[in-house]
C-alpha cells in the first residue's frame, strides 16, 4: 500500500491487486462470521449494509483489473 494523500476528510491510497484481494476476502469473511447485526456494528464500526456495499464496489474493481 502506498499513501497518496490524506487529510481530515479521508485518504487516497494505492493498493496492489493482491492487497485488494486480501481486503475483499477479509471483508467477505467478516460479513459471514458476524451474523448478529448489533455485534457486527459494534465490532466493525459500520453497519452490515455499509460493508456489503463497499464489498460490492471492491469486487467490481477487482473483476475489472487488467490481467497480470
Amino acid at each position: 500500500m502506498r499513501i497518496i494523500s490524506s487529510d481530515s476528510s479521508g485518504a487516497s491510497v494505492q493498493l496492489s491487486s493482491s492487497e485488494l484481494r486480501m481486503l475483499n476476502n477479509a471483508m467477505n469473511e467478516t460479513l459471514e462470521a458476524l451474523d448478529n447485526d448489533d455485534e457486527f456494528s459494534t465490532r466493525v464500526g459500520a453497519e452490515r449494509s455499509e460493508m456489503s456495499s463497499l464489498l460490492d464496489e471492491l469486487h467490481k474493481l477487482i473483476v475489472n483489473l487488467p490481467a497480470g
